[in-house]
């Protein structure tokens, strides 16, 4: 994270507007960032418009749990990798 610079940019650059959001527990109080990417100026495309949209992967997911269903017995597998 960085401070926009006041002059224009020479390219297209987007910056990715933000605030802090304070949430409160069991009596502990926690700070969080959260960023606004359909924030834009007049006249200006916000950083979700411009995006490549990518595949929707829910109903693969739906599909996969439906299938896992299917059979009496299921296998999970979990892959634990460290990196040094």
């Amino acid at each position: 994270m960085e401070t926009a610079p006041a002059e224009e940019p020479t390219s297209t650059v987007f910056y990715l507007p933000h605030q802090a959001v304070k949430k409160e527990k069991h009596g502990k109080t926690k700070w969080k960032i959260v960023f606004d990417a359909s924030s834009h100026e007049t006249n200006v495309p916000s950083l979700n418009n411009v995006l490549e949209m990518g595949p929707n992967l829910l109903p693969e997911i739906v599909a996969i749990l439906l299938r896992f269903r299917l059979h009496p017995t299921g296998i999970a597998i979990s892959h634990k990798r460290s990196f040094n």
